[in-house]
């Protein structure tokens, strides 16, 4: 059984307070039987971007923490004519930036079979924002 790990990172930072709909996901930390540390990893991640001059969030989650880039409106998503969502150009423009193109598992960059018999780096992506609700009555 995971241990719950103790609230870390600076809460102006958190995901959560980010106003608009979408943020580019590019790492996620996920723990394992030799890396437990991950919520400190995310936020000196979002540390190191936001040094770079990046609007760099976090998220902590029960068992993973993720690190974001940018918010994003409604319109970040687009339909292109065959239906499919497409992203927009400023969200492709960050993808294009060498260290916001992949989505970082645990600060590498990481590969899923292609179905061909080779192996694709994973792109980083939009996720939706997880806003603070108000507690029901």
């Amino acid at each position: 059984v995971r241990m719950p790990m103790p609230y870390v990172g600076i809460r102006d930072w958190a995901l959560s307070n980010a106003t608009d709909v979408y943020s580019l996901q590019v790492a996620v930390f996920d723990p394992n039987d030799d890396f437990w540390e991950h919520k400190q990893a995310a936020t000196e991640y979002c540390e190191f971007l936001r040094k770079k001059g990046y609007e760099a969030y976090y998220h902590h989650a029960t068992a993973s923490s993720m690190v974001t880039v940018g918010s994003f409106g409604p319109e970040a998503v687009l339909k292109n004519p065959t239906g499919l969502p497409s992203y927009s150009n400023q969200v492709l423009a960050l993808q294009r930036d060498d260290l916001l193109k992949y989505n970082l598992l645990n600060g590498a960059v990481y590969s899923i079979l292609d179905g061909k018999g080779g192996r694709t780096p994973v792109p980083s992506r939009l996720v939706e924002i997880p806003h603070k609700t108000s507690p029901q009555p």
